[in-house]
């Protein structure tokens, strides 16, 4: 199973709210029967760690 995580952080200002990310992330990935989308606060390393994760894949981000 992949498990992509959408991180939820107070201090940053997205311009997507949470629940706006995580609906886009489902429309976009919902058809796999093998891939779940779930939100997390905190730690990346508690997140993996709950899903006893082997890979780590970050998204990247445009630098301008």
């Amino acid at each position: 199973t992949l498990v992509v995580g959408v991180a939820d952080s107070k201090n940053k200002k997205p311009f997507f709210s949470l629940e706006e990310r995580l609906e886009i992330a489902n429309e976009v990935l919902g058809h796999y029967p093998n891939v779940k989308v779930e939100s997390f606060s905190g730690l990346l390393k508690d997140f993996v760690r709950k899903h006893d994760a082997r890979v780590i894949v970050r998204g990247l981000r445009a630098v301008s």
